[in-house]
């Protein structure tokens, strides 16, 4: 038992000692004096029981201290008890909010790694995108290239087998000239080697 608890009990067990006490001295001396009557031993009695009064008061006074500081010590009891019960409902709260907090930081660090996933998709998709329209463009170049190559070829072609057949023949078909025929000095050379000699 602590000391500020334990002093007012000590204190009012004393005084009902002292009490005690004091009551059996002057119950010890009310049967002295019955058997032996004297004046001095009549003040001596007087005198024991005024010390007992006094003694008693402050045993009284002792307990209603002692009663008093045990009700403070009751309700001190009680309010600890109810802090105690509160701390506690805290702490499961907080366990509580903890727990939530960690769930919630797993979950956000889980839909972090799925972002950070799709965005590595998006940005390889767009890659690849753009690599695909580079060649589609490449291709359509060449495409148009070939295609440019080819009308060429076909319009050289055509020219060719036109010349061929005005060699094999003998004949030149009336056509109209074109910029490029007029342009041509195969083709004029070649006229000129078939007109007649005048």
């Amino acid at each position: 038992m602590s000391t500020p608890f334990g002093l007012p009990l000590i204190v009012g067990v004393g005084a009902f000692i002292v009490g005690w006490i004091a009551a059996k001295i002057s119950w010890y001396f009310t049967r002295r004096s019955a058997r032996f009557e004297t004046p001095g031993q009549h003040h001596q009695i007087r005198s024991l029981e005024a010390s007992l009064r006094v003694a008693q008061k402050k045993a009284d006074n002792s307990v209603d201290q002692f009663e008093t500081i045990s009700a403070e010590i009751d309700a001190l009891r009680e309010q600890h008890e109810t802090t105690e019960n509160l701390l506690h409902e805290r702490d499961v709260q907080l366990g509580d909010m903890e727990q939530g907090m960690h769930d919630e930081t797993v979950k956000v660090r889980a839909l972090r790694v799925k972002l950070t996933g799709r965005a590595e998709e998006t940005i390889r998709a767009e890659y690849a995108t753009r690599q695909m329209e580079t060649e589609l463009s490449v291709m359509h170049a060449g495409s148009e290239a070939m295609s440019d190559e080819v009308d060429r070829l076909a319009a050289e072609h055509e020219t060719l087998s036109t010349r061929l057949d005005m060699f094999e023949t003998g004949t030149f078909a009336a056509r109209p000239q074109s910029s490029d025929d007029a342009d041509d000095p195969e083709l004029k050379r070649s006229e000129e080697d078939f007109l007649p000699d005048c």
